[in-house]
């Protein structure tokens, strides 16, 4: 998303970000997040109150479309040789995911935020270690004087 600053027509981006953005921009960030599994309570692993990443070698992943890009930290831990993840799913709907695992099927690697359990209860959340931390943030092109972005900028600084 931040290339889509360099471009003339966007303003501003509101993205999540794994490390520090360079400083020819402006950054407010909104919350942080974290990577948590998704597990079947039927899976042996949700007996467990924090899992490594190498802890889920041997599962079947259920993946929200472009979670496996070279930008998400996890990765590379997941492409590890021991590790290397076996796709079952991928998809753009999180609730999808969350029924399959409602069901019984796959495990999943997802930002803590960003799901709802109230209607599977079947599911748990297991924080993953060492913990792979991110920020929700809106990032503009410093010296952006466009007054709507200097509104909208001022709105969302006042509110974080």
């Amino acid at each position: 998303m931040l290339n889509e600053l360099n471009h003339d027509g966007t303003d501003i981006v509101f993205t999540r970000i794994f490390s520090p953005v360079s400083e020819k921009y402006d950054v407010i960030v909104n919350e942080s997040d974290y990577f948590v599994a998704l597990v079947p309570k039927n899976n042996p692993l949700s007996r467990f109150e924090k899992i490594q990443v190498q802890d889920l070698r041997n599962e079947s992943f259920l993946v929200l479309e472009g979670t496996i890009s070279g930008t998400n930290p996890i990765i590379p831990i997941l492409k590890k040789p021991n590790v290397q993840p076996r796709i079952m799913y991928e998809g753009q709907r999180i609730d999808l995911i969350l029924e399959m695992l409602n069901e019984g099927m796959g495990v999943s690697v997802v930002m803590d935020k960003s799901f709802d359990l109230t209607n599977y209860p079947n599911i748990a959340v297991i924080p993953i270690i060492p913990k792979k931390s991110s920020q929700l943030a809106f990032i503009k092109r410093k010296g952006d004087m466009v007054p709507v972005v200097n509104l909208f900028w001022e709105f969302a600084r006042n509110r974080t």
